[in-house]
């Protein structure tokens, strides 16, 4: 993803520094399982404020499906509708996440700087169309999106950000800009966006937890 310099200063990604330990070995993700999440064998950690119903399923993936109306469909209505967490219990923001926010045992300095140096690095996608080569998968949401212009939203790691060497790569100056431009380089899951033609069609915005005075839309 290329990005061009906003002001004459350029771009600064500020990230907070953190003093972290090197892992001798890479943990397990789980963020790319496309498989339903039953909370009930998983540990719903909101249990305690929904009904046993509600904790059979709370929703597949993490990805919110906005539809085809407008931008204002991200409202209050969609916020105070949303199927996961009713009425977001125990949703701490970002810039109001404090270590005593952390379970015992983890509430030390390196655990809550690594907490905030992952939350800088978080991005929001809004992906505004959906590949007909996308796979027909029963338990993946996105998959009945096949072909249509439903905006939905997701989120992704900054994983690398790189200075452009040469010409702007961009096709609105065909590369006779003289600005500093950079690749951002942004890991998601393949629910959010699945291929380069997805990718194409998105907007990234930057630094929303606001722990920065950086914010910005890609």
């Amino acid at each position: 993803m290329c990005v061009n310099s906003l002001s004459q200063g350029g771009l600064n990604v500020d990230l907070p520094k953190a003093r972290l330990e090197p892992q001798t070995s890479r943990p397990e993700s789980r963020a790319f399982t496309t498989r339903p999440r039953r909370h009930r064998k998983m540990g719903n950690p909101w249990s305690k404020y929904s009904s046993p119903k509600e904790e059979i399923d709370k929703g597949h993936h993490e990805v919110e499906i906005l539809g085809t109306g407008p931008e204002g469909a991200e409202s209050a209505y969609q916020w105070n509708n949303c199927e996961k967490n009713k009425g977001h219990m125990g949703f701490t923001p970002v810039k109001k996440f404090f270590m005593r926010n952390l379970p015992e045992g983890f509430q030390n300095w390196q655990c809550h700087e690594r907490f905030k140096l992952f939350a800088n690095l978080t991005v929001r996608l809004r992906v505004y169309a959906t590949s007909l080569a996308r796979p027909v998968e029963e338990d993946n949401p996105t998959s009945k999106l096949r072909g249509t212009a439903a905006v939905r939203t997701g989120s992704g790691q900054i994983t690398g950000v790189y200075e452009g060497k040469d010409a702007c790569p961009c096709s609105t100056c065909g590369g006779e800009s003289e600005e500093k431009h950079w690749f951002v380089y942004v890991r998601t899951v393949n629910h959010v966006v699945y291929n380069s033609e997805e990718a194409a069609g998105q907007r990234l915005t930057c630094f929303v937890t606001m722990t920065t005075p950086c914010r910005m839309a890609l």
